[in-house]
């Protein structure tokens, strides 16, 4: 650590508060309210601009509310699942709830925006500080008294600059995407519907009457529905850092496989499990939990295993993989897919399931004609979405250096 470099304590230069909630009960608190008003619920959003919800006047000067200045730092105190520990920064004045401290610096001390970039990058030191799990809490002396090491003022502000250009980045990516998948949901579901000549009802909505009706295993037949290995069949300890990928639920993103933490068996363990393999136009599905979750496999990941926790499905020519993903991702066939798994704490689902699945079929030229449109869009969003995950891991490590000072920054 650089000598200039100075070990504070958060109280040392900042004002630590937690904000309150007006009696819901009272109309006259909330109604027609323009008071921004933020719930632990919104710290994911990272940069507040707007909140859910507002107060009057009234219910900020009859409950333990209070005005916090555009760049405070919010950390939320408690909340639900993975909320604790969570940091965001104010674009404007608001209130919030008891359940979020707000920071607010000395600027001739402290950046706002490196403060928030400093304790948002230390998401799990905050998790642990605050006195367990479940539903355990920060407050404000544990807040309060968190050290920081501060660099001069001038070297923050730029800190702070190249890490909120990655954030600015991530964000671009993000919502061409957004608009990307909206253009293509639109465009999936003129396609599935088709354009022209009679029509029929079907579960998918409209569509043309020489459309084919049936299931999935019905198309592909039951044969080509394999589960992937049990746990006794393909232990943990056999996954090595070299080999044979073995593709998990957690491996597939935007309908394809990614490989950052795949896992991977000996070549002659793979030999073992012959009937696993994959082959290009296989669609696996995750078993447990997400089970709306597939993945098309490419002539990438040919030979590949299909894992524990997947079903594969064999197109086999039967229907065009592209096309019966398509139909994955319809909302009748994930409200049937969640409707029909067995499991109380956790949905599954089995070949026979994954068999019954309705599906409808064009001919041939029509699934190909429909696949190429699709397409162009699919390896859009995927090419995006890996440049978004690079970007996060590129963030992570470049806060982590400038933050510790490993790096300095030349102002």
């Amino acid at each position: 650590m650089s000598e200039d470099w100075k070990a504070l304590q958060v109280g040392d230069f900042c004002e630590v508060s937690a904000g309150g909630t007006p009696d819901t009960s009272i109309k006259e608190y909330w109604e027609d309210g323009n008071i921004p008003w933020m719930s632990s619920g919104e710290v994911h959003k990272q940069r507040i601009k707007e909140t859910e919800s507002h107060i009057t006047t009234l219910g900020l000067h009859n409950s333990s509310a209070k005005f916090f200045p555009k760049d405070s730092v919010l950390v939320a105190l408690a909340g639900q699942g993975k909320t604790r520990g969570k940091v965001a920064i104010s674009e404007i004045e608001l209130t919030t709830n008891q359940s979020i401290a707000a920071i607010i610096a000395r600027k001739d001390i402290c950046d706002p925006e490196f403060l928030y970039y400093n304790l948002s990058n230390r998401y799990e030191e905050l998790r642990s500080l605050s006195g367990g799990s479940g539903r355990a809490g920060l407050n404000l002396s544990i807040l309060s008294a968190i050290e920081i090491y501060l660099p001069p003022l001038p070297e923050q502000k730029k800190i702070a600059e190249i890490l909120s250009g990655i954030d600015n980045l991530v964000r671009s990516l993000t919502e061409h995407n957004q608009k990307l998948e909206a253009t293509k949901t639109a465009l999936s579901k003129e396609l599935i519907s088709g354009h022209s000549g009679h029509r029929k009802e079907s579960p998918y909505g409209q569509i043309p009457e020489h459309w084919i009706e049936s299931t999935l295993g019905g198309i592909i037949g039951m044969a080509n529905l394999q589960t992937g290995p049990f746990g006794s069949q393909l232990h943990a300890h056999e996954y090595t850092t070299e080999g044979i990928p073995v593709v998990m639920p957690q491996d597939m993103r935007k309908c394809g496989v990614v490989t950052d933490k795949i896992a991977r068996i000996t070549p002659d363990r793979a030999q073992t499990l012959e009937k696993h393999k994959v082959s290009p136009g296989d669609i696996l599905f995750s078993r447990r939990g997400d089970i709306g979750r597939h993945a098309i496999i490419s002539s990438n990941e040919s030979g590949w295993i299909c894992g524990t926790g997947c079903l594969r499905a064999r197109t086999d020519g039967a229907i065009n993989p592209i096309f019966l993903s398509e139909l994955l991702r319809h909302k009748y066939a994930l409200e049937w897919l969640n409707a029909n798994a067995v499991g109380q704490t956790m949905l599954n689902l089995n070949t026979g399931i994954l068999a019954d699945l309705p599906v409808v079929v064009p001919p041939a030229d029509e699934q190909e004609k429909i696949a190429n449109s699709l397409s162009s869009i699919n390896e859009q969003t995927r090419r995006i979405a890996n440049k978004i995950w690079h970007t996060q891991n590129l963030k992570a490590a470049v806060a982590s250096d400038l933050l510790s000072g490993r790096n300095r920054v030349s102002v």
